[in-house]
């Protein structure tokens, strides 16, 4: 084969390959789904993060384990909640009760209860997520064309990751979150369920989400 017949069949077979890539990349965004919505936390179905923590600890107060958030009570500090934990993880189960979420990939908006907002982007770039836990850098991408996993770092070396997955139906949406304590907080992990809304809920001056 000449090395002209060489350049025509390469000519020839490129753009057969680039045709079929970008055929490949639009079928996958196409299979994506799209978590917009009104999502109501389903609380049968849901683990509740403070119970979930109850477990992990035994149940006891004070030292490592100490998590009843019964302030600085007690000799030796028994019935500490270190690092404010218990306080925090009340907060956030408000917080989550309602989410309003507008999805155009890669820009995933979710809006909370309390009115706090979080931007994430699905493809992979580094962010700062602004969390309960304070200021954590972050990436979010897709896992197999099906859910999107975020994992964020904060300075002192704690680390979440997040999993939202909508069901076939698409009127289902789980969120699995570990918060990985770093420092001497405990590794814990739950799931939270939601359901579709089908009614928005009104806004007013008072409920408009911020940033």
């Amino acid at each position: 084969m000449t090395s002209g017949q060489i350049k025509a069949l390469i000519g020839s077979v490129l753009p057969i390959l680039l045709i079929g890539s970008l055929h490949t990349d639009t079928s996958l965004a196409a299979d994506r789904p799209d978590f917009s919505g009104t999502w109501q936390l389903n609380e049968e179905l849901s683990e509740n993060p403070r119970d979930q923590m109850s477990k992990n600890t035994g149940g006891r107060g004070g030292g490592r384990g100490g998590m009843r958030g019964e302030g600085n009570r007690g000799s030796g500090g028994q019935g500490r909640d270190p690092g404010g934990m218990q306080e925090r993880l009340q907060s956030m189960k408000e917080r989550i009760e309602t989410l309003e979420i507008q999805h155009q990939d890669p820009e995933l908006a979710i809006g909370f209860g309390d009115g706090t907002r979080r931007i994430l982007f699905t493809d992979g770039r580094e962010m700062e997520d602004n969390l309960e836990a304070g200021v954590f850098e972050a990436k979010a991408k897709w896992k197999q064309a099906s859910s999107v996993v975020l994992k964020a770092e904060n300075a002192v070396g704690q680390k979440i990751t997040e999993i939202y997955e909508l069901d076939a139906s698409g009127q289902r949406l789980e969120v699995t979150t570990r918060i990985e304590g770093g420092d001497r907080r405990p590794d814990l992990s739950f799931k939270r369920v939601y359901d579709r809304s089908l009614v928005a809920p009104e806004s007013s001056d008072s409920d408009k989400i911020g940033t």
